[in-house]
């Protein structure tokens, strides 16, 4: 799944990549995981903020997402919000 859900494996593999992530966010170093749907890379986010006591906001991504999705844009007024 996608982590919500609270579990999260233990194993070797995920330990290291976790500490790695810890240190680079400890450091205030920017962090980018990718990988395919699944491989748990929200579930690593959400242990992390689990284990620091950190808020955590999970914003999904995909190859589609624009940074418009984040800031927002403009669009058109209408003529009625021209004239005042």
């Amino acid at each position: 799944g996608d982590g919500s859900d609270g579990r999260w494996a233990k194993t070797g593999h995920a330990m290291r990549i976790l500490e790695r992530v810890a240190a680079a966010v400890q450091m205030t170093e920017p962090v980018l995981l990718v990988g395919e749907t699944g491989t748990g890379k929200t579930a690593l986010v959400q242990q992390l903020a689990r284990v620091t006591g950190a808020p955590l906001t999970v914003v999904n991504l995909s190859n589609q997402s624009e940074s418009a999705d984040f800031l927002g844009g403009f669009r058109p007024a209408g003529a009625r919000h021209l004239c005042l």
